[in-house]
């Protein structure tokens, strides 16, 4: 016996009329009435009795018909339960785990997790934290995550961007400051001040700024009063005037108690600006 036949079968006894079961199922009445002699040839018993029917046109079940439809309401029921339980697990397996880094501003991660959801809209998308924006390069490669939000440069050949948009480096002063009141800022104006810097194991550009500093003359470590691990802490030391930071230019800022300048590294066009590419990211099948 077939699902498909006893379904048929359950819609007869249910509405005692093969008529309306036949409209319910979208068949022919002969259609109909042919699945349940099919199904009673089988099982070698009747189902509905088929005297009354004739004599009296009264669609009644049997006693073997009224046990098989108790027995096989419960069977199609478990059945039709399976079968959701089965779409649910696979809408799971096409759940998107989307990586991003700590010091990304909650307002990029936003952003950028929308613009995935435009992508995959009947995905769900699972956030996942990584230190550094090396840690998702990282998960991307291990098969941790299927797509993750990093900046330049790629560390694995097999890493390939699907979105990149821009940002740079600026300047971030207490608002009292001398310089507050500047449009651009050059690096070397900054050498002679305290500085509050990210962690330097969570802020994997820090090597680099530190490059761009001594070409202009001066080193930032020894002026380092203080190391944060978020940028929202960064950004409250130096509203409260303990010293200047650099930042994205991605960092929403709000409140009177700093401002963000433009910062100039060179007179020379090339290397005037401090230049961050994030990306949205995918290991490439090979």
């Amino acid at each position: 016996m077939e699902l498909r036949q006893l379904k048929y079968f359950l819609e007869a006894a249910r509405e005692l009329h093969f008529g309306r079961a036949a409209e319910n199922l979208c068949i022919s009445q002969p259609a109909l009435t042919k699945q349940i002699n099919l199904i009673e040839q089988e099982l070698g018993i009747e189902l509905f009795d088929k005297t009354k029917r004739l004599l009296h046109k009264k669609v009644e079940l049997t006693e073997a018909g009224l046990f098989l439809l108790k027995d096989a309401s419960r069977f199609t029921e478990q059945f039709d339960r399976m079968l959701e339980n089965t779409k649910k697990l696979g809408s799971k397996a096409k759940q998107i785990n989307l990586g991003f880094y700590r010091l990304l501003p909650k307002s990029q991660v936003i952003e950028l997790t929308q613009k995935v959801q435009e992508w995959y809209p009947d995905s769900p998308i699972k956030l996942v934290e990584y230190n550094t924006a090396e840690g998702v390069q990282e998960g991307l490669i291990r098969d941790d995550i299927a797509l993750g939000i990093t900046h330049f440069p790629l560390l694995f050949p097999n890493l390939s961007p699907r979105y990149t948009e821009s940002n740079c480096l600026k300047v971030l002063l207490p608002s009292k400051h001398p310089l507050a009141n500047y449009k651009k800022i050059k690096i070397e104006q900054l050498r002679n001040e305290r500085w509050i810097e990210v962690q330097r194991n969570l802020y994997t550009l820090y090597d680099e700024v530190e490059r761009r500093c001594k070409t202009a003359g001066f080193h930032r470590e020894p002026q380092i009063v203080q190391e944060v691990s978020s940028t929202e802490l960064l950004v409250g030391l130096v509203g409260m005037g303990m010293g200047v930071a650099l930042v994205s230019s991605s960092l929403p800022i709000t409140g009177d108690s700093v401002v963000l300048k433009d910062l100039t590294f060179s007179d020379n066009p090339t290397y005037a600006t401090f230049d961050i590419t994030h990306a949205i990211v995918f290991k490439k099948v090979e």
